[in-house]
């Protein structure tokens, strides 16, 4: 599976600190991948991070990122050095997708954070659009763009008002 993320990078860059855009970003694969794994049959997210391969993969961010996947999160490469990571990559056939994807992993202009915790991450991600990333995925699974889906809940929105105001929601 493939998400895009060109639009929850764009939220995020909108509304969130600019130190904290990776252990962010982080955040959001697992959540992406807690969503995917049901439809493979995936019991863990399983990542390439290595500790110090970038300056926001600290054990403590890394920790700070542990109650953000209900999944296990597995990090076979925790050690590697980012040489290995590409030959393993190479060796089980996953550097083809790793190469024709967006690379979205250094997006902090600046500085980011090495020591996050759980209590300001949860502060960051509160700033986000949480529909964001189901609608990013609903508009490439079943071809509706985000614009229809706005524009449906709109409608929605003003159907159910409607209802209320005509006391059809009465009991």
């Amino acid at each position: 599976h493939v998400v895009d993320f060109a639009a929850v990078v764009r939220d995020l860059q909108e509304n969130t600190r600019s130190d904290y855009w990776q252990v962010l970003l982080k955040v959001l694969m697992y959540g992406a991948a807690n969503r995917v794994a049901p439809a493979v049959d995936g019991e863990a997210v399983i990542t390439g991070e290595a500790v110090g391969q970038a300056s926001s993969q600290t054990l403590t961010n890394l920790w700070a990122l542990h109650p953000w996947s209900e999944l296990p999160v597995l990090r076979p490469l925790v050690a590697a050095e980012k040489q290995e990571i590409i030959d393993e990559a190479r060796h089980i056939g996953t550097a083809p997708l790793s190469e024709r994807i967006r690379e979205y992993c250094a997006i902090t202009p600046s500085k980011p954070v090495t020591r996050a915790t759980h209590e300001r991450v949860a502060r960051e991600m509160a700033k986000l659009d949480p529909a964001l990333l189901d609608a990013e995925t609903v508009a490439e699974e079943y071809a509706v763009s985000r614009a229809a889906q706005d524009e449906y809940a709109l409608c929605s929105h003003r159907r159910a008002a409607e209802a209320t105001d005509d006391g059809r929601f009465d009991d």
